[in-house]
């Protein structure tokens, strides 16, 4: 529901139709695969990765510390867990923040796509291609953090264009933090 609602309420997507449906749909897909994962679960590409991310940060909710290199990207299971400790939630709010960060990154998207002055009828193919490719979808409905690198690569790409236009100290540290966040 949230993921909706950010959909329908950032500015930068504006008044056009066109981008807000393709993002609602995702959220929809998205949503869907998710509600499908907690209920007939682990579906194909939610398992094996997003199993592990999820017991460790379930682990994580129960004080149980993390573990530093058992599992590859701790700091994500450590973000999911400590979520899960905060609200008590579990699978599908971890798999739903995934689909918050996909909103997110196709804001920055549309952010940079407008930067760039890319046509519309181009945008939109680019947010549909980047929203709309299976195993996109698949990838970023569980708990994975593939959404969540997807978001700081292309907040990255924004930041970096922002130093071209304006070189300062604050543009270069958000560049810097995106790319640590996103590696």
């Amino acid at each position: 529901a949230a993921s909706i609602w950010m959909a329908t309420r950032l500015r930068v997507f504006g008044p056009d139709r066109a981008i807000r449906a393709i993002v609602i749909v995702a959220v929809l897909v998205r949503t869907a695969y998710s509600f499908a994962n907690v209920i007939a679960g682990p579906l194909v590409g939610l398992e094996l990765d997003a199993v592990a991310f999820h017991d460790e940060a379930v682990r994580f909710a129960g004080g149980g510390g993390i573990s530093v290199g058992i599992v590859n990207g701790w700091v994500y299971s450590a973000f999911i867990g400590s979520l899960y400790r905060f609200t008590g939630g579990g699978l599908l709010l971890g798999q739903q923040m995934s689909v918050v960060a996909v909103v997110f990154a196709a804001a920055s998207a549309i952010r940079i796509m407008r930067r760039l002055q890319v046509p519309r009828r181009s945008m939109l193919l680019a947010l549909t291609v980047l929203l709309f490719l299976p195993a996109g979808i698949v990838n970023t409905s569980g708990t994975l953090r593939e959404a969540f690198q997807q978001l700081f690569f292309l907040l990255t790409i924004e930041g970096s264009l922002r130093v071209l236009e304006r070189p300062n100290v604050r543009n270069f540290v958000a560049v810097g933090a995106t790319t640590l966040l996103g590696g």
